[in-house]
């Protein structure tokens, strides 16, 4: 498991510089995954990566969240690859009985773009989020 969130993550990082500290990430994603909330799930033909976990919100209700998304950049822009994601994310949160999914939330909705193609799946950007 290590080896995949590794993969992925330093193409992350040597492209978008998105860790503070890539080895403490990584470190800290697999205890999770070792207890079995996180899930990594890689595109068809490693054309991508997406990470989530199924929690249980304050309300009682489980949610499937991503908290890693990954699209080399080659192929970045094919709306079918990005429905692969979304088919990912909605089967898990059918089979874990999640009452919400959440995409997009790790990036505090400033990108529009992403906000736009959501929508068309019927996400809502509504988040109430300040960074500090």
């Amino acid at each position: 498991m290590e080896r995949k969130i590794l993969k992925w993550a330093k193409l992350a990082q040597d492209e978008l510089k998105c860790f503070k500290n890539l080895d403490e990430t990584v470190a800290y994603v697999e205890k999770l995954a070792e207890l079995g909330m996180v899930h990594i799930e890689e595109l068809s033909d490693e054309r991508g990566v997406v990470a989530y976990m199924i929690v249980p919100d304050f309300r009682g209700n489980m949610l499937c969240s991503e908290l890693f998304m990954y699209i080399k950049p080659e192929y970045r822009g094919d709306m079918r690859l990005f429905n692969e994601v979304i088919k990912i994310m909605e089967q898990a949160a059918k089979e874990n009985s999640c009452k919400f999914v959440t995409i997009g939330a790790n990036i505090g909705y400033r990108d529009d773009k992403l906000l736009r193609i959501l929508s068309h799946y019927g996400y809502k950007p509504d988040t109430v989020k300040k960074e500090i």
